[in-house]
């Protein structure tokens, strides 16, 4: 886990098994939140539903913050990874200030 601490990923970790003994679901609880590691899927239409759900779930989110912010938004900052059958990514608005610091800094 390239960005899990390993000794909260120990203390928290939390595995879901169903009824019938078959991994469910796998947690940890990252910054007083729980995080997602893993999640079973029964198949493929079962897959691309529940991804089209984080989607709009996550578009709503991105609107909120959009809303919240009283400044002029500059960039919307959008990061990914993606290995093998893995995607992650991240958005995140800043101002023209925070872009300005993301372009002389790298960060």
């Amino acid at each position: 886990m390239y960005s899990v601490p390993e000794d909260d990923l120990v203390r928290t970790f939390c595995a879901v098994y169903g009824e019938d003994g078959i991994l469910q679901n796998i947690t940890t609880t990252l910054g007083g939140h729980k995080t997602l590691l893993y999640i079973r899927y029964e198949n493929a239409a079962h897959a691309r539903q529940e991804i089209q759900k984080f989607a709009v779930q996550n578009a709503d989110a991105i609107i909120e913050q959009i809303r919240q912010c009283t400044d002029v938004v500059a960039r919307l900052f959008i990061e990914y990874y993606i290995g093998s059958e893995t995607i992650d990514y991240h958005a995140v608005i800043g101002t023209a200030a925070q872009m300005e610091k993301v372009m002389q800094t790298g960060y």
